[in-house]
């Protein structure tokens, strides 16, 4: 099989706002390099593959500008997929929204600004990045390493549920390099809101700590919606981050690999639309603000610290995301997301638009071994599950999905995914 990586970095010019928090963050240091990384394959001359960026989020202002300059070349974008790993110490500025038009419309706090300068050195990069792992391109052979990580990621929720703790890892070698594909669902937020470092936070980390065995470690995150390390981390610092980094690849460099005979990356493009919720009364939304607030401040009061200190601001930051929603609502009653199908070597992947809910893509995951990558080819937030809203979590209210979308979404894959196989016996 024919494949080819390359990487480039993606660093942007400093000062620069951090995303990811509803604070300001102002960074004037670059801490660990960002990067646009690539893996290529060559199907009979038609070139397929995975971009993704250490970035917080990419929407259609990346994507439109990619698919013109891939045109140019006789590459076919949609042969691609395009993703994130949802660093929240990256910049801000690549999200749209100011389109009154968009779900992301009125978001500036997390996403800020749109930088189109910046926007088109992303352009540039991943052009170079892509032109260069087509000339790496090579006969491969491909090992496929599985297991199940459960010191790094947890469901950030509630202790008591579980988390998408899969890895999902091919060792792709040819005659010149050696490279890896990793997949693991984990929230990139070791570093806290009061990180001014640009960083790629615990995936750049693994990258990193494998940079001696690997030429590329491209790291696609997964179904990490409400997965994180609230439950699992010591502290907020690098020191952390390159913990996490350390321990991924201990336990990572013990599995046994498992040699793929079958080849092929194919990629079915699917079209889904969802309903999105109504707002609530504005009044409401500010009400609920003063009411979540105040219960941090009793919490502090009461001497609560840590992790449980941690629920009852995410709580309050719930609420915000609520007025920002209802603040911003522009009246869109349905959307169409794009869900990829991709076959890569027998092991097929579901792509989704945004952060889904681990508790509705695990029977996924356990019944038919399909990998999640999340962040991928657009970003519309939170994707839940039904119980989610009903606890009035911080990733329900931050969705602009109704209750029960989530549900519907899963059912509309599983017949995809059941149409593939069916139609590939």
């Amino acid at each position: 099989m024919k494949i080819g990586f390359s990487k480039e970095k993606i660093n942007p010019s400093l000062p620069v706002q951090l995303g990811g928090f509803a604070v300001e963050r102002i960074s004037k240091k670059i801490h660990d390099d960002l990067f646009v990384k690539t893996m290529v394959v060559n199907d009979k001359e038609i070139f397929k593959g995975i971009i993704v960026y250490d970035l917080l989020a990419i929407d259609h202002l990346l994507l439109e500008k990619l698919s013109l300059e891939f045109a140019k070349e006789y590459i076919d974008l949609d042969n691609f997929i395009v993703g994130v790993t949802h660093t929240h110490s990256g910049p801000m500025g690549t999200v749209d929204t100011k389109n009154s038009s968009s779900l992301m419309y009125g978001k500036d706090e997390i996403f800020g600004p749109v930088d189109e300068t910046y926007i088109q050195h992303l352009v540039n990069q991943t052009l170079l990045c892509v032109k260069e792992a087509i000339k790496n391109v090579e006969e491969c052979t491909i090992k496929k390493i599985s297991y199940d990580e459960f010191n790094i990621g947890r469901n950030r929720n509630s202790e008591e549920l579980q988390g998408d703790s899969k890895v999902i890892a091919f060792e792709i070698t040819g005659n010149k390099t050696k490279n890896l594909f990793v997949n693991y669902a984990c929230h990139p937020t070791v570093l806290n809101h009061t990180n001014l470092e640009v960083s790629a936070d615990y995936p750049g980390s693994i990258s990193k700590n494998l940079e001696n065995d690997y030429h590329v470690v491209l790291f696609a995150n997964g179904a990490c919606g409400d997965i994180s390390t609230r439950f699992t981390r010591k502290s907020s610092g690098y020191e952390e981050v390159q913990r996490y980094g350390e321990l991924f690849v201990e336990h990572f460099k013990t599995k046994s690999k498992v040699e793929i005979k079958r080849e092929g990356f194919n990629v079915e493009n699917h079209f889904v639309k969802m309903i999105t919720k109504m707002p609530l009364p504005l009044e409401e939304t500010i009400r609920n603000i003063e009411t979540t607030r105040q219960k941090v401040i009793e919490a502090k009061a009461n001497g609560i610290t840590g992790k449980q200190l941690r629920l009852i601001e995410a709580l309050s930051e719930g609420a915000n995301a609520d007025y920002v929603y209802s603040k911003y609502y522009n009246n869109i009653k349905e959307t169409e997301i794009k869900v990829t199908l991709v076959d890569f070597c027998g092991q097929l992947f579901i792509t989704v638009p945004g952060e889904i809910f681990s508790e509705l893509t695990n029977t996924l995951r356990e019944k038919e071994d399909i990998g999640i990558l999340g962040y991928t080819n657009g970003y519309l937030m939170y994707i839940t599950n039904e119980n989610a809203y009903n606890n009035r979590w911080y990733e329900a209210l931050s969705s602009p999905f109704e209750k029960g979308q989530g549900e519907y979404l899963i059912n509309e894959i599983r017949n995809i995914i059941k149409t593939y196989k069916e139609r590939n016996k």
